[in-house]
C-alpha cells in the first residue's frame, strides 16, 4: 500500500515566499516563509511562521506553540487540560504523541533543500513515564542524526517542573519533492 497522490494547494503563496511541506502520516501541511528568512538564523521569525500555519491543523486543536529552535532543536509547548485529557483525567498518550510528531517533523522540514525534497514520517515510537493533569508541557526535538535520506530525532517531553514526562524517537525519510499537479 503507497502514499496517495500528493495534492499541493499553492493558490495562497506569495510569489516571493518558500514552501515548506512537512507530513504528518499521509497529510500534508505546506508552510510558507517570508523571502529572506533563515530558519537556522533566525529563529524568532521562523517561530513565527510556524505558529501562523497552526490553524485549522491538529497543532491549533491541540493549542501546540513553537517556541524555541536553534542549531540542532526545536521546541513546542502544549496546554495539559481536560481538552487533551483520557477519560482517567490524566494527559492522553495520543496527544503526547502528537506534540512529539509535530515538533519533529517541523524540525525536518526546516532542514532540508525544500525545492527539492519532502520529509516524511516513518517510524513514531514513545514510552509514556509520568502523568499529568495540569500545566503546560515542552517537547524539545534534538537531531540525532541528519542524513541525506533519513533524520533521526530524539524527542524529550518535560512538565513545568522540568520533570521528564514522556521520552520519544521519529524517523524521517526524506524523498523526492513531487511536482505540482496545481
Amino acid at each position: 500500500m503507497g502514499f496517495p497522490p500528493f495534492v499541493w494547494d499553492i493558490s495562497h503563496f506569495h510569489a516571493n515566499y518558500t514552501p515548506i511541506a512537512f507530513f504528518c502520516h499521509r497529510s500534508i501541511t505546506i508552510l510558507t516563509l517570508q523571502p529572506g528568512i533563515d530558519p537556522l538564523k533566525n529563529p524568532d521569525k521562523l517561530l513565527e511562521s510556524l505558529n501562523r500555519h497552526n490553524a485549522n491543523t491538529l497543532m491549533e486543536t491541540l493549542d501546540i506553540r513553537y517556541t524555541g529552535a536553534g542549531k540542532d532543536f526545536l521546541e513546542a509547548e502544549m496546554p495539559v487540560g481536560p481538552k487533551v485529557h483520557q477519560p482517567m483525567g490524566i494527559l492522553h498518550g495520543g496527544a503526547t504523541a502528537a506534540l512529539a510528531e509535530s515538533v519533529a517533523s517541523a524540525a525536518s522540514a526546516i532542514r532540508i533543500d525544500r525545492e527539492k525534497k519532502s520529509a516524511v514520517g516513518l517510524e513514531l515510537a514513545i514510552n509514556h513515564l509520568r502523568s499529568i493533569t495540569e500545566g503546560t508541557i515542552t517537547a524539545r526535538a534534538t537531531a540525532v542524526h541528519l542524513g541525506r535520506s533519513t533524520h533521526l530525532w530524539s524527542i524529550t517531553m518535560t512538565d513545568e517542573q522540568d520533570r521528564l514526562i514522556a521520552q520519544a524517537k521519529l524517523t524521517m525519510m526524506i524523498i523526492e519533492s513531487r511536482p505540482s499537479t496545481a
